[in-house]
């Protein structure tokens, strides 16, 4: 339930409350790891921090906002039928943080190819 991304870098066995503490993450990086589909990618040990440093840099190029909204969606919709309305709820909201302040500096910043000021680099 955390509304930020939580990615897990796994070195290393893990096992127990270790196992317990990656399952929760949102995004499992394993070095060397045997995981059965456990994680959701898996490199050797020297490749792991430039790895997990990838993924939390394409999550940060992400609008804050957006990236909750996002989570709190997955979590809202898991499990149901797609319906007609929930389709509808779905647009609805996607278009609700397309419209709002941080996805207009999200489009502006693209089209004047520049960052977005969440990661710096932007004006605004």
């Amino acid at each position: 339930r955390c509304p930020i991304p939580v990615v897990a870098r796994i070195h290393g066995d893990c096992y127990a409350g270790g196992l317990g503490i990656a399952s929760v993450c949102d995004i499992r990086i394993a070095a060397d790891a045997k995981a059965m589909g456990f994680v959701h990618g898996a490199c050797t040990a020297d490749e792991l921090d430039a790895k997990v440093d990838a993924i939390v840099a394409t999550i940060v190029a992400n609008g804050p906002m957006a990236t909750r909204a996002c989570k709190q969606l997955v979590l809202d919709v898991a499990g149901h039928e797609i319906t007609p309305a929930l389709r509808a709820e779905t647009a609805r909201r996607i278009a609700d943080i397309r419209a709002s302040a941080e996805g207009k500096e999200g489009v502006q910043s693209f089209l004047d190819k520049r960052k977005p000021n969440w990661v710096g680099g932007g004006a605004g």
